[in-house]
């Protein structure tokens, strides 16, 4: 069919003295191709950095859209990292893996837990399924403190810089709703508990987004899909040139977790970007390196990267070398 329309359409211009010009997309070697019948076919090579195309275009492109909140307004993603500095630290110390341990067993045991007493707990009790339970009510949680005596100093020391420790130096859930930087209570519980990671990363990206290209980029990106009631997110994404680079973040160490958000991220870059999208993983598993060799096995090493932990304070640098090698590999 596709031979028969050449030919139709080059005989209808040829008897009418008009010039056709016959153009395609060769995805194996990047170009712009153009016939010619009287000559040599013209290649004119697509460079990441000669296109510019931002993250919800193609979203739209898919016939995507963002979530919507309770008033029927887009759920756009985050650009502006909150608490950056307090993140910055957090992830400081979560290299050191003595100091990281100190740092969980404080989440889990006295924040999450309140030491073994509900009553100071920022989690309801666990759920009949064995899953961790939700968070208290706001109520509840302003009327929270907790002892900050057995954390790592420069945690303390910042969340003194931000006014949110009491005059007996507990970390204050009220004074933390005082301060403003979250709508409310529950979601500074959220970046506590792990989406502080994702600020951090985010942070990272804002640093050198205008030095190496990237041309649009966000966190937590809530897209609407038909069948489902929670659609599929995106923690975060940016855009290089024409290429999607979609990045899963968790801080644990769950070698199966770890995984499977890979996996999961991969399946939405590629619905979203199709096979020139790029997509890694930061996590805390301890063999990052095993885990990406069992992967390879199904997914090309060039459309994946795996970062861990004792990439945390260099993950700017650990871009911009993921875009230099992605280039690298387009240009061959």
């Amino acid at each position: 069919m596709a031979v028969h329309a050449y030919r139709a359409i080059l005989q209808e211009t040829q008897n009418k003295r008009q010039e056709a010009i016959f153009s395609y997309l060769d995805p194996r070697r990047l170009e712009m191709c153009i016939d010619r019948e009287d000559g040599d076919r013209i290649a004119i090579p697509i460079r990441s950095q000669d296109i510019a195309i931002k993250l919800e275009t193609i979203f739209e492109l898919h016939g995507r859209q963002f979530k919507k909140d309770k008033k029927s307004e887009e759920i756009k993603p985050n650009k502006i990292p909150i608490l950056p500095n307090l993140a910055k630290q957090l992830a400081t110390v979560n290299q050191d893996e003595a100091k990281s341990t100190i740092w969980f067993h404080w989440l889990i045991s006295i924040f999450c837990e309140g030491n073994g007493d509900r009553n100071q707990s920022a989690r309801k009790p666990p759920k009949p399924n064995g899953k961790r339970g939700n968070w208290k009510s706001k109520t509840a949680l302003e009327q929270l403190s907790f002892p900050t005596n057995d954390l790592p100093k420069e945690i303390v020391e910042e969340f003194s810089k931000h006014s949110f420790l009491d005059k007996n130096e507990n970390l204050s859930l009220k004074q933390i709703k005082e301060s403003g930087c979250f709508d409310n209570i529950q979601d500074f519980c959220e970046w506590l508990d792990g989406l502080w990671l994702e600020y951090h990363l985010l942070q990272k990206i804002e640093s050198i987004a205008s030095k190496v290209g990237i041309i649009d980029y966000g966190m937590d990106f809530n897209i609407d899909l038909a069948g489902t009631e929670q659609g599929f997110q995106f923690d975060l994404a940016f855009t290089y040139g024409y290429q999607i680079f979609a990045i899963s973040c968790t801080t644990s160490d769950d070698r199966s977790l770890c995984k499977s958000k890979l996996f999961e991220a991969y399946l939405r870059a590629q619905q979203m970007g199709g096979s020139e999208a790029r997509v890694a993983l930061l996590c805390f598993a301890k063999d990052i390196e095993g885990i990406k060799a069992e992967i390879i096995d199904l997914l090309s090493d060039k459309q994946i990267k795996i970062f861990g932990r004792e990439h945390l304070d260099s993950l700017d640098h650990e871009i911009f070398e993921w875009l230099q090698e992605n280039d690298a590999e387009l240009n061959q």
